[in-house]
């Protein structure tokens, strides 16, 4: 007996419509024109018998019978999806990822296994930059960055939010004692590319900066993180960055706050923000970063 299925190109369209929230936003996702899905989902209306969606010139809404029968097919998708990938292992998307030199080194590779069997991707070109890619020359598929920036033609979600914190070795703190904040002004302190940095966390937590904060310019995160693990001075650092340094007895908190300055955005081009490979990492991302 034949299988009582509806158009599955009008399929698509719908399940498209109902998970990005409009048409114009199917439409980029499925490369074809607006108008075109609206044909195919009045197509799959009048094949069900049923309306699927309101829409008007503001805003496309599912029914009643459009959200439940969106839950439904959407479990069927999840299922080809599943079975396509199982068929096809050495099918994976590759991707290329531009990282910062500090959570490159500190949190992504040790994790790049999992992180590919967990997204089902291959993260091919891991590339440890402070620098952002532009996506129109295709220099890369996805960028975390540390703060948030303009790149054209690009979408972004925030992904975690970290705790800045002042760190030290036990050694350096037994030698230069620090009780509270204020402290940090008479000790060395250790820089990135500018003093900026400190300056923000020092007035987060009631301090004035003098007009000129003195100290190592070291360039990266990484590089600032070990001056302190061997003793030369005080580090400001997200949590992410040192936990592994702290974990290891290497670093400790100088002084205890709740200091946070900036956030990781997880960025890539607009029209490819959906593709299942970039979505998948996107959303490992999002539950895993500072869990």
């Amino acid at each position: 007996m034949p299988r009582n299925l509806p158009p599955l190109t009008a399929l698509r369209a719908f399940d498209a419509v109902a998970r990005l929230g409009s048409l114009r936003s199917a439409a980029e996702d499925l490369s074809i024109h607006h108008t075109v899905v609206g044909r195919h989902v009045r197509k799959l209306e009048n094949w069900l018998g049923v309306k699927l969606l309101d829409s008007n010139f503001a805003e496309t809404r599912l029914t009643d019978a459009g959200k439940e029968y969106h839950e439904r097919i959407a479990v069927a998708f999840d299922h080809i999806d599943d079975a396509t990938f199982m068929l096809r292992p050495s099918g994976r998307q590759q991707l290329k990822v531009w990282c910062g030199p500090g959570l490159n080194k500190s949190w992504l590779m040790p994790r790049i296994e999992e992180i590919n069997r967990a997204a089902r991707v291959d993260v091919v070109l891991l590339r440890a930059t402070d620098h952002l890619p532009d996506f129109r020359r295709f220099e890369a598929d996805v960028a975390v960055h540390y703060g948030r920036e303009y790149i054209a033609y690009s979408n972004s979600v925030e992904l975690y939010r970290p705790r800045h914190i002042a760190v030290a070795s036990r050694d350096f703190l037994e030698r230069h004692p620090v009780a509270e904040p204020r402290d940090l002004l008479s000790v060395p302190l250790l820089h990135e590319q500018t003093t900026d940095a400190w300056v923000r966390w020092l007035h987060a937590n009631g301090v004035k900066a003098p007009s000129t904060l003195g100290g190592q310019k070291l360039g990266y995160a990484h590089i600032v993180i070990e001056a302190a693990a061997i003793g030369q001075g005080v580090a400001l650092a997200n949590e992410i960055l040192v936990a592994p340094e702290i974990g290891q007895g290497r670093l400790v908190e100088a002084v205890a706050t709740e200091t946070y300055l900036d956030s990781y955005y997880f960025y890539a081009s607009k029209s490819r923000w959906n593709e299942p490979a970039i979505a998948r990492l996107r959303q490992y991302l999002v539950d895993n970063l500072g869990a």
